[in-house]
């Protein structure tokens, strides 16, 4: 297990932070609506996370730096306070959205109080303060341990349940590699295609890179193998929450009680058992996520300060910077509770949907340059990322037009 760990936890734990609740229900409305049609959204999505965090890698292991010390110091300097701009609010709209999500799903397993909006707000706050107390009284290997620990319940869940209702007679493998995007389920591709493995999270990589001490390009190989299975169990997150969907009935309730609306089907199909399998599993994923991203998120506001006051990289955890954007973190969105979960959701959404493109776009520059020696980008690496900038800056902008 360890040596499994040494190799595969930095994607485990990429998984785990990228796999969201708006992204699961997203994924399962899909099924709904559009059957298995979309299947291919998953696996397109995933592949073009995987490059993205491959160049950030690669970048990283030719560099010894950051790529937010690239955007910085090799591309501009002004680029800091945009990127603290929208730092700040992503962390408020993701933040909240995984704290509405981890209340929701514990409240739908036992509700603590006859007020469902009470409980709520409770169960929001004990989650928040939980990922507090573990991200800042455990190492990282403990927290590797915890969050593989999640992630493997969570997959087993899912997996389980997509396989009790899936119906083989109408599975069709060119749904899940041939596109089909039209009129009518454009917007769900491109919600799939994009909420698949996270937005500003695959920056996370990055510092989770140094606790390894990974270098060279005997690290960026390791990389390459432990992105593989974090972007291959995304893609069969994904894929089973849309298998589960396309057997189920339509549903036109607000999407906070998608995940009670498939426990209730399974409870009538196969009991409590049924029932529970789901609600844990999918409470294990939101958790899972937020802890990712309590842990991980706080790096790069540390890593703008280090870069602000010219210190070493090493030990950014111990950092004051470190911990009080962790707590701006778990108790700023807080307030967030009071508000509708599925606007949270959107707002989350939006705000995702502006960092892809960019950061495509960061990779044609940095990944070219003569430091990158043998890793420089190959043009198969420098096509994909065009095509990630292109077609993510298009969908982001139908998504904030439409």
């Amino acid at each position: 297990m360890k040596n499994f760990l040494h190799v595969y936890g930095t994607g485990i734990l990429l998984a785990a932070t990228g796999v969201g609740a708006g992204d699961l229900i997203t994924s399962g409305l899909a099924g709904i609506n559009f059957k298995t049609t979309l299947l291919w959204a998953c696996v397109f999505g995933a592949a073009l996370k995987y490059f993205l965090n491959e160049g950030l890698a690669r970048y990283q292991m030719a560099t010894n730096e950051t790529i937010l010390t690239g955007w910085i110091t090799k591309i501009s300097p002004l680029i800091k306070w945009p990127f603290l701009i929208y730092l700040i609010l992503w962390s408020y709209f993701v933040g909240g959205a995984l704290i509405n999500a981890c209340a929701v799903a514990a409240n739908n397993i036992f509700q603590l109080t006859d007020n469902y909006q009470h409980g709520k707000i409770i169960y929001g706050i004990i989650h928040s303060i939980a990922g507090v107390l573990i991200v800042r009284f455990c190492n990282f290997s403990v927290i590797e341990k915890i969050m593989s620990t999640f992630i493997f319940m969570m997959f087993s869940s899912v997996i389980i349940t997509s396989a009790m209702i899936f119906n083989i007679d109408q599975f069709s493998f060119t749904h899940v590699f041939i596109p089909i995007i039209n009129s009518s389920n454009l917007t769900y591709s491109i919600a799939v295609l994009g909420g698949v493995g996270g937005t500003l999270t695959v920056l996370s990589y990055s510092y989770w890179l140094i606790e390894k001490k990974r270098q060279g390009l005997e690290g960026l190989s390791t990389s390459r193998k432990d992105l593989a299975l974090a972007y291959t169990l995304t893609a069969l997150f994904s894929m089973a929450m849309i298998i589960i969907g396309s057997e189920l009935p339509s549903f036109d309730g607000p999407k906070s009680m998608f995940p009670v609306y498939i426990s209730d089907i399974f409870f009538q199909h196969w009991g409590v058992a049924g029932k529970y399998l789901f609600l844990i599993g999918f409470w294990n994923g939101v958790f899972s996520s937020l802890l990712g991203v309590w842990q991980s998120v706080p790096y790069l506001y540390a890593d703008f300060i280090r870069i602000q006051d010219g210190e070493q990289k090493e030990g950014l955890t111990s950092t004051k910077s470190y911990q009080r954007y962790l707590y701006f973190l778990a108790l700023v969105p807080i307030s967030s509770l009071w508000f509708k979960f599925e606007n949270i959701q959107l707002a989350y959404a939006v705000i995702g949907a502006l960092f892809m493109p960019l950061l495509a776009l960061s990779l044609i520059i940095l990944t070219n340059k003569a430091v990158m020696k043998k890793m420089k980008s190959t043009l198969f690496h420098n096509l994909i990322y065009l095509f990630i900038f292109i077609s993510f800056l298009y969908f982001g902008f139908f998504k904030l037009t439409k």
